[in-house]
């Protein structure tokens, strides 16, 4: 193994590596259990990257012997691998994107600016680690593995065998990137799938996959391309005001205006109907035994919605029935030949 790029081993700088790389191990456990998502894959990173750096501080690796042809045309040279130190350096750099992708995260949202979306952050760090990976080879491959050799060998076939592989969740990340840059929607939003579909509150959303909790207490997990392709509404956007529309029958003997006015006096006295927009009371259709009327009203909120309904149609009951105004039942007149 050529350790020419290693620093000279110390007394000093054993000491640091014995107690330094136990440490970050220890770090990279406790947030893999007690933290998800990103922060779980930053503590995986930095476990790999604290047990490979501890291999390859005291010289435990192994090489991959790889022949390629010589750079002068005279033949073919053998160039080793050490993959453990390779490795290392990979961890090492994902452990500094994680770090940096949060670091830039932290600064925005403290200068009051909006903070990265998920697929931005992930863009940064795959940035960051092309640029680790060239440094890499720039500092230990590039004067015996050519570039063109190392293109041709390993990325060839691996786009070629991951194109293949990964056709769906390419596709699937294509419409996450979509959904994520036009903001459609946000953690928390209530969103309904289809005008009569299940509606839930979405829980996250990945380059991959939306996942929304129903009003059931279910996780329904939606790839990002079902999900752009379905007609769905966003509940809380542009705001959270939704419209809601009560229709009742009451007999012909009952003027319009004076049914109006109790219907009024119901909507006004709900504390959960809005008062702007004004609530209103329309006669709708004149029907075969009553008058048709449409009370109609504004909520804040989904999860408000389904008890203002059932207070207004509970009030709405008690002051036709106090008034002495009648809800009739459609009449059929049978006549026998």
């Amino acid at each position: 193994m050529d350790t020419a790029a290693l620093p000279e081993p110390t007394s000093a700088l054993d000491i640091i590596a014995m107690v330094g790389f136990p440490y970050m191990a220890l770090v990279s456990v406790r947030l893999f259990r007690e933290s998800g998502g990103e922060l779980a894959g930053l503590g995986m990173s930095m476990a790999l990257a604290a047990v490979l750096g501890f291999l390859t501080w005291f010289e435990i690796d192994f090489a991959i012997p790889l022949t390629v042809n010589a750079t002068d045309g005279t033949g073919h040279a053998t160039v080793e691998i050490p993959v453990i130190r390779t490795l290392a350096e990979f961890a090492g750099a994902s452990v500094f994107a994680g770090l940096f992708v949060r670091c830039l995260d932290a600064w925005r949202v403290a200068r009051d600016y909006e903070a990265l979306l998920r697929f931005q952050r992930t863009a940064v760090w795959i940035i960051i680690m092309l640029i680790s990976g060239v440094v890499i080879y720039e500092v230990h491959f590039a004067t015996t593995l050519p570039m063109r050799t190392a293109i041709l060998s390993i990325g060839g076939a691996s786009v070629f065998i991951v194109g293949l592989a990964m056709q769906s969740t390419l596709g699937n990340m294509f419409a996450g990137y979509g959904l994520q840059s036009s903001r459609v929607f946000r953690r928390g939003d209530t969103v309904q799938l289809g005008r009569n579909g299940a509606v839930g509150t979405v829980f996250d959303s990945t380059l991959a996959t939306t996942r929304i909790i129903t009003r059931d207490g279910e996780m329904l997990v939606l790839p990002n391309s079902a999900v752009l392709t379905k007609d769905f509404m966003n509940l809380d956007q542009p705001n959270s005001h939704l419209r809601q529309s009560i229709k009742i029958g009451i007999s012909y003997e009952v003027p319009p205006a004076v049914f109006k006015d109790i219907a009024m006096q119901v909507l006004l006295s709900e504390a959960n109907v809005l008062r702007t927009p004004e609530p209103a009371v329309w006669l709708a259709d004149f029907g075969e035994s009553s008058v048709q009327y449409d009370l109609r009203f504004w909520v804040d909120g989904f999860d408000v919605r389904d008890a203002t309904l059932d207070q207004v149609r509970t009030r709405l009951w008690y002051a036709v029935a106090d008034a002495g105004i009648e809800i009739p039942f459609p009449i059929r007149t049978i006549r026998m030949a």
